[in-house]
Order: C-alpha cells, then structure tokens, then sequence
C-alpha cells in the first residue's frame, strides 16, 4: 500500500485562490504572505482594492469625542491589521503625536494624506447635542425650545432643520475621510507595503 502525501503547493493557482478566499484578508496575509513569490502574488491577488466604508465608519464613531472636550487639529490616517477585530482597521493619530514604532515607509505615505479636522469633532456634538434637544421638546405655551448658550428661541421645525444641516456635515467629513484612506490604501498597494502594516 502505497502513501500519496498532498502538499498545498502542488495545487493549481486557481486551487489555491478557492482556498485562500476562506480566509479573512488579515489571516491570508499573517499565514501565507512572505512564504515565497508565487503566495505573495496570490495573497496580493486577493487583497481588496477598495477600504471597506463599513469597517473605516466603525473606526470614525471611535475618534469621536464622548465627553463634549472637541479635539482639534490635522490627523494622520494610519491602516493596521488588527490581530483582535482580525481586519484592516483606521487608527486615527495627531499628525504631531504619531507612535514612533511605525514602519518609516508607510508613515512617509500616510503624512501626504493629512486631514484637518477641526470641524469634524464640532459636526458630530452638534448632531448630539440637537438630538437631545429634540427628544426634550415640551409642546407648551410658548412652543419653543430655548437656548440658554446663545439666547435663541428655536421650534421643534427650526431644531430638526438645523439636524439636518449637521448631518449632511457629517457626511461629507465621513465622505472626505473615505476619500483620503482609499488614496492612501491604494499607494500602499502599488508600493506592496501591506505587510508592513503589522508592524506596530
């Protein structure tokens, strides 16, 4: 009786694809990624070209302040492949505070893409803030909400036009955010510097 060992690099590259797709992106790079040229090429084949908008709005929600002290400034947008949440995550970092472990090849890419932020953190406390006043809203006599920060007198229509206003805000800062990461994930890609996003 005659044994026949399969080894994994004796399947086609078609093979290996089927394969490798029952992989998440972050194990085909810490599994195979670095073994030789041809799972290089494979892994590489696979690897997304497009952020995922899903994953980086997680990661905005984080950046966003909780106790009402607004941040300000110009951030740097840095990709790293989470060995927790087992996915490519946005961390977002003052470009004046950046971690020194780093790889020098991917901060160099990532400080061209810089955000100014200053309206970001103000957009979303607004929303905040206008929601909580709305869900507050008495009807009684006078109808109106007053503000004790700018002595205004607002309607509950006047309150939800001005939600409104904040939330289109807030998409477009979402939208420029994408904007920037999606210029910086594709530099990444076509200098084949993913594998360095483990590094710190």
């Amino acid at each position: 009786m005659s044994l026949h060992v399969s080894k994994l690099e004796h399947l086609s590259n078609e093979l290996q694809i089927i394969l490798l797709k029952y992989l998440n992106f972050y194990d085909r790079y810490l599994s195979f990624f670095g073994i030789n040229r041809r799972f290089d090429l494979l892994v590489k084949h696979l690897t997304p070209t497009k952020i995922d908008n899903v994953h980086i709005k997680q990661d905005i929600e984080l950046l966003c302040p909780r106790d009402g002290y607004i941040l300000h400034g110009t951030y740097m947008f840095l990709p790293h492949l989470d060995c927790n949440l087992r996915r490519l995550k946005w961390q977002f970092f003052p470009s004046d505070r950046t971690p020194q472990c780093i790889h020098q090849r991917i901060r160099r890419v990532c400080v061209h893409h810089l955000v100014d932020l200053h309206s970001f953190f103000s957009a979303r406390l607004d929303m905040k803030e206008l929601r909580n006043k709305i869900s507050n809203f008495i009807d009684e006599d006078p109808p109106d909400y007053y503000d004790w920060d700018t002595p205004l007198y607002y309607t509950r229509q006047e309150l939800e036009s001005l939600l409104e206003v904040a939330k289109k805000k807030v998409k477009h800062e979402d939208e420029e955010i994408m904007r920037v990461a999606q210029k910086i994930w594709t530099e990444l890609l076509e200098r084949n510097l993913i594998k360095h996003c483990f590094d710190f």
